[in-house]
């Protein structure tokens, strides 16, 4: 809008009297032009007003507080950015400082910007006297950041408080001297007849002691500079009122020292007094049980912990918490014939099939003998969807009653007893055993019809080959399982060439692999060098080619990688594959008997589920451990540990390279006697041993053995089966033992079960074979007694 001529000339004199009125007092007060410059640079706002506050001279400082620019603010009232209620107080402060009253220099308000944000400001203001009149001269500083940064303090200063005070147990601050220099309200309510407690000593009010206590958190926390907690009692009115949890926390500087510590105080008489209670009861209860032969137990469904009272440790010899409070540890020690048994009840029970858990079963006593319980339990607790979480019940020794009843009834348990086992043998092994069966069987059959090729009928015999290896694998593995869960397995320590087993495996291996869109590696962690252990040779190479079958079994294409690593104290195997991988649900179980790692596929791919868990008890009891890592689809990673033996060079130099095909020489000067009942394994003796040795007898009977070697002293070696009939190996080799005490006798027998190793030696015989014969084994303990 334009303005009239007079309104526009009046804006002008007045504009050059401010002018004037500046540069008169620049002159007089002897500013200099540089003084301007600097507080047009001062990060503080600096502003000059004559008569009412009008400002005369405002730098970029304040311009920004103000949110203007500085030349904006010529000629204005400062007041008219200053917050109405401190509008008062800057104008009579101006008023009063120009009469040369004295009030306060500096001072703090808020002011209004342009943008509407209100801000806190410090204002510093003095009197500049001259010819040029009365000015004022305001230093402006923006605190708003600063007051928020002190309200914030204040709060949480307020919150630490608060919350120091409204915690419901006790807060005591003491000093590296032991006295008290801070507490909360619970502490000083708790010990209210010793008030004040500031400045005394702790054990003064807290105890009522003139001295230390003996047993003190507080002091072993000045000490070692830890925390430490124990349960002492607390005294009122002169006498014992109960019980306190005392913790003692160390309050550090930076340089790692104690400054304070902190006591906290939680009163547990109520639950010191309960848990009085109940151990009356439980002793009580205890006596009872032992009164009755039975034992407690307590299961957490949810955590799979289990609680037992002492009864039922002491009535199968364990001393109290012998062993840990898990399920499978329970599991572990009932008979492998009773355990899913009683699994299956106790889970018919939580779903609800049954009102009570009632099983009769085997447990094992710490001398290993096992006795006879009867377990009995219910559900005592469900969560909020009627899931139960927790089951309770009661052991009872029925050993002697069962004892008793076992007599009564021995025949009629012994033949359901061998019915149940043959019924669980035949579920558990039918599809493995019948499988290769079926192969040998049938195309055994088609190779006596006399209608195939050449080529057909090694392809036959190849097949029947391969089904006896699978079945063999399976009665070895039931053996060797057998062997390890009743603790008679042993390992036989010698010196390995790592680097040689893995060569084996390759040649091994490779050929199966390389028909299948499988990339086959193997790492070697020290290629160039002998890598010499000490450690059982065969179980090694059982356990990594289980390892290599299953990685095959379940890969059909992608990579296969196994290898090695050397750790301080041991060395670790690893077999990769890219195959199916297993569920992570199902890993936990994988190492257990007949278990493979998903059911729903057990008929797609042979095997009994024995290989993992015969591995995992070779590797434990070599003293060292097996896991896995594999999710479903992504493949499997199988990595184990067994202690690291390295050997000397000049030890390496001494170990003869294993798998070599035996040295014949030996045989070739040996009579043999083969006393063999069966046709077909008298047969394949004579073949593998007629070129090799000087001269072979037959016998089809002990009596036969017996009286060949009475008609024939040239005799050097006798091959001797164990069961034959009219008289078996055992009592054929005692007899001839006595006639002839340097002839030797080697014991062959199908059965390989455990103790027939002893038995057979103890008979007379110098060493043992099993069935079915390996052409190399048999030459190899051959040589070992020529």
């Amino acid at each position: 809008m334009l303005r009239k001529p007079d309104e526009y000339n009046k804006l002008l004199e007045e504009n050059k009297k401010l002018k004037n009125d500046l540069e008169k007092f620049r002159q007089q007060s002897g500013l200099t032009p540089n003084d301007f410059l600097i507080y047009d640079a001062s990060p503080t706002g600096i502003l000059l007003a004559g008569d009412k506050f009008i400002i005369e001279y405002a730098n970029k400082a304040l311009g920004d507080i103000v949110g203007l620019p500085a030349k904006e603010m010529i000629g204005k009232d400062f007041r008219i950015w200053v917050v109405e209620e401190n509008q008062e107080l800057v104008s009579d402060r101006y008023l009063q400082r120009r009469k040369g009253m004295a009030i306060p220099k500096t001072y703090e308000l808020k002011v209004n910007s342009a943008s509407g944000e209100q801000k806190n400001v410090e204002l510093s203001t003095a009197i500049l006297k001259g010819s040029f009149g009365l000015k004022t001269i305001a230093q402006i500083t923006d605190i708003t950041e600063k007051k928020r940064v002190e309200k914030s303090v204040l709060d949480s200063q307020q919150f630490l408080s608060n919350l120091f005070e409204s915690i419901q147990d006790g807060i005591s601050v003491l000093d590296k001297d032991m006295k008290v220099i801070m507490t909360n309200r619970w502490m000083e309510k708790m010990y209210a007849d010793e008030m004040p407690l500031v400045g005394k000593k702790c054990y003064e009010v807290y105890h009522r002691r003139s001295e230390l206590c003996s047993v003190c958190p507080t002091i072993q926390t000045i000490n070692d500079g830890k925390p430490h907690t124990e349960i002492v009692s607390y005294v009122k009115g002169g006498k014992q009122e109960g019980w306190i949890e005392l913790s003692s926390y160390p309050v550090m500087t930076e340089k790692d020292k104690i400054s304070s510590i902190i006591e906290y105080v939680k009163d547990i008489t109520e639950h010191e007094n309960a848990t009085q209670e109940l151990k009356k009861t439980t002793d009580k209860l205890s006596n009872i049980m032992r009164a009755a032969n039975d034992g407690m137990w307590d299961w957490n469904l949810v955590t799979g912990d289990v609680e037992f009272d002492p009864r039922y440790y002491e009535m199968a010899g364990y001393s109290v918490n012998e062993f840990a409070h898990r399920l499978e540890e329970f599991q572990e020690r009932i008979h492998p014939e009773d355990r899913e048994y009683v699994m299956k009840e106790a889970q018919e029970h939580l779903e609800g099939k049954t009102k009570r858990f009632r099983v009769e079963f085997r447990f094992r006593r710490k001398d290993k003998a096992y006795m006879w319980i009867l377990g009995r339990g219910i559900i005592v607790d469900k969560d909020n969807d009627g899931k139960p979480t927790r089951l309770m019940g009661t052991h009872t020794d029925i050993s002697e009653l069962k004892k008793i009843m076992n007599d009564l009834r021995k025949a009629k348990e012994k033949a359901e007893e061998s019915d149940r086992l043959k019924s669980a043998f035949l579920a558990n092994m039918s599809h493995e055993i019948r499988t290769p069966m079926n192969g040998i069987m049938g195309f055994s059959e088609l190779l006596t019809e006399g209608n195939t090729t050449p080529e057909e009928s090694a392809e036959y015999l190849k097949v029947i080959k391969q089904s006896g290896k699978r079945m063999l694998d399976t009665l070895n593995d039931i053996i060797d399982l057998s062997k390890l869960e009743a603790g008679q397995m042993d390992i036989s320590l010698s010196e390995n060439n790592i680097n040689d087993h893995f060569d084996y495996l390759y040649k091994f291996f490779h050929p199966e692999i390389q028909h299948k869109d499988i990339e086959f590696q193997i790492i070697k962690e020290h290629p160039q060098e002998e890598v010499i252990i000490k450690t059982d040779h065969e179980k090694l190479l059982a356990i990594l080619s289980n390892l290599m079958k299953n990685a095959i079994k379940y890969t059909r294409r992608g990579k296969i990688e196994m290898g090695y690593t050397l750790h301080k104290g041991e060395i670790e195997f690893y077999v990769n594959d890219t195959g199916i991988g297993i569920s992570k649900d199902r890993q936990n179980v994988i190492f257990d008997r007949f278990v493979q790692a998903d059911l729903t596929i057990t008929k797609k791919y042979e095997g009994a589920g024995l290989g993992l868990s015969i591995s995992k008890g070779f590797i434990e009891l070599m003293g060292g451990k097996i896991w896995v890592k594999s999710a479903s689809g992504k493949g499997s990673d199988f990595h184990f540990t067994i202690p690291l033996n390295r050997k000397t060079e000049e030890q390496k130099s001494s170990i003869s390279k294993r798998n070599q095909f035996p040295n014949m020489s030996k045989i070739r000067k040996l009579n043999i006697l083969i006393a063999e009942d069966d046709d077909s394994a008298m047969f394949y003796l004579k073949e593998i041993l007629k070129s090799h040795c000087k001269k072979i007898f037959m016998a089809g009977s002990g009596i036969e053995a017996v009286k060949i070697i009475e008609e024939n002293t040239e005799v050097d070696l006798i091959l001797m089966d164990i069961k034959m009939p009219d008289m078996d190996g055992f009592e054929a080799a005692r007899k001839i033992r006595k006639m002839r005490p340097d002839i030797k006798i080697i014991g062959q027998t199908a059965y390989a079960m455990i103790g027939d190793k002893e038995k057979v030696l103890s008979s007379g015989c110098d060493d043992y074979i099993t069935k079915p014969i390996n052409k190399n084994n048999l030459i190899k303990v051959i040589n070992k007694h020529f």
